[in-house]
């Protein structure tokens, strides 16, 4: 970087700093070794968990399709067992910084079908962060995407207690317990899934309304 920039960064504190890095990796008009270059001399070998989840954010965020699909494979592979919850946050936050929309676009469809089992093998938080994070909200939403997020709306089927004997009772009591356990994270995922269709929805209405009211306008 020129002297003038360093100069400048000097007079930065390191959690500006990294905010600075953070702000520019998504940004398609700063050349990547630009951003490269200011990752190196702003983190350095710094190995603080702090200074991890900044580098991760950054290699998510730069705005290439090499870049997104890497942080998306990473957020969809077994990778959660080998980083922390913070660092797989901050590959899911980076993924989503771009000022090209259509770098992530892509990947919407893969978003929606994945949306159970990613759930399933997450923790709850960790769910929460990608399922709101990653939803699309920019653009027009469609009713496509409500069907989409309706579609796991299905209703648990009751069980048929009368067909179990006393006697097997004991036997089974172990795989209800875990049953149970199952059906309880599956009403949390579908209370998710609502949540976020009334959230879509509203937007949804919003922005309809805000286009008929410009049309009109047009037309006077």
């Amino acid at each position: 970087m020129q002297d003038a920039h360093q100069s400048s960064l000097m007079n930065l504190t390191i959690g500006q700093k990294r905010n600075l890095l953070k702000g520019l990796c998504g940004i398609s008009s700063v050349q990547q070794d630009a951003k490269l270059s200011l990752m190196q001399q702003i983190l350095g070998d710094d190995q603080s968990d702090e200074s991890i989840e900044v580098r991760i954010f950054c290699l998510a965020a730069m705005p290439d399709p090499e870049s997104k699909k890497k942080a998306w494979d990473k957020i969809q592979s077994g990778d959660q067992a080998k980083l922390s919850q913070k660092e797989m946050e901050s590959t899911i936050f980076g993924f989503t910084q771009s000022d090209q929309p259509q770098l992530t676009a892509k990947y919407t469809d893969a978003f929606f079908a994945t949306l159970h089992s990613y759930f399933k093998q997450s923790s709850y938080e960790l769910f929460k962060t990608y399922f709101f994070s990653i939803m699309p909200r920019k653009g027009e939403i469609t009713q496509d995407m409500l069907n989409k997020l309706q579609a796991y709306l299905v209703e648990n089927k009751p069980k048929d207690d009368n067909k179990k004997s006393a006697s097997s009772q004991q036997a089974i009591s172990h795989n209800e317990a875990a049953e149970d356990s199952v059906e309880e994270k599956d009403k949390a995922f579908q209370k998710l899934i609502r949540e976020s269709i009334e959230l879509l929805e509203r937007q949804k209405k919003i922005r309809d309304l805000a286009m008929k009211e410009e049309a009109k306008a047009q037309k006077m």
